[in-house]
């Protein structure tokens, strides 16, 4: 899993039409697949409670052709915040988030079974909090090296800027032409070297401009 605890000035002109939504449990989250959640796709594969997206029908076209063209299963949560008995998992912030956000995955069935070839985009819009799960199935196809390299060049210069939704559709787009092409090649880049420059850290203690971690 590849996650990012983002600077504050990260969601500042939030818009002021969101839903505060903050799920206590891991089945409060409205699951994209139920009736009436759809967004023009067959299936439905986004639940916005932040109304964070402005084109959730388009994106959930695109993911959905994601699914048509390799079988794979991608989708999106946005939520406002975790409510307070959510906030305890894994013994509290930070550690509420990727535990939430694989608890979600796992009730949402993301991928085949056998294969575990779903991923899961999630947004804590208040947290600042950004997580992409996948299953062991896309762990070569999307390994961690790429994912944090996603979250720092697409998904965090927009949400600097307050465009939450081009950051969120930019990340699905990426997954999806990657995923594209290992279909119709099997091949993908070597990684980058590691980088040899001990992290600045915050006060709090996290990497200034966020934080990966492995899953």
């Amino acid at each position: 899993m590849a996650a990012k605890a983002l600077p504050k000035a990260s969601f500042r002109g939030a818009a002021m039409a969101i839903w505060k939504r903050e799920p206590s449990t891991i089945a409060d989250v409205p699951r994209p697949k139920s009736k009436g959640l759809q967004w023009g796709g067959p299936k439905g594969w986004i639940a916005d409670p932040a109304g964070l997206l402005h084109r959730p029908r388009q994106l959930d076209m695109t993911l959905d052709s994601l699914n048509t063209r390799t079988g794979h299963e991608l989708a999106v949560v946005c939520l406002d915040d975790l409510g307070e008995d959510a906030s305890r998992l894994g013994g509290g912030p930070p550690f509420c988030y990727p535990k939430f956000t694989e608890g979600l995955f796992d009730l949402w069935g993301l991928g085949h079974s056998g294969i575990d070839d779903g991923a899961l985009i999630a947004v804590y819009f208040r947290a600042r909090r950004v997580e992409i799960r996948t299953g062991k199935g896309l762990a070569e196809a999307l390994p961690e090296w790429w994912l944090t390299t996603l979250l720092d060049e697409v998904v965090l210069p927009h949400f600097q800027h307050g465009r939450y939704a081009e950051g969120i559709e930019g990340a699905a787009c990426r997954i999806l032409q990657r995923l594209m092409h290992r279909a119709r090649h099997s091949e993908f880049p070597p990684p980058p070297p590691p980088s040899t420059k001990e992290p600045k850290l915050r006060k709090d203690g996290w990497p200034v401009g966020g934080q990966s971690a492995g899953g």
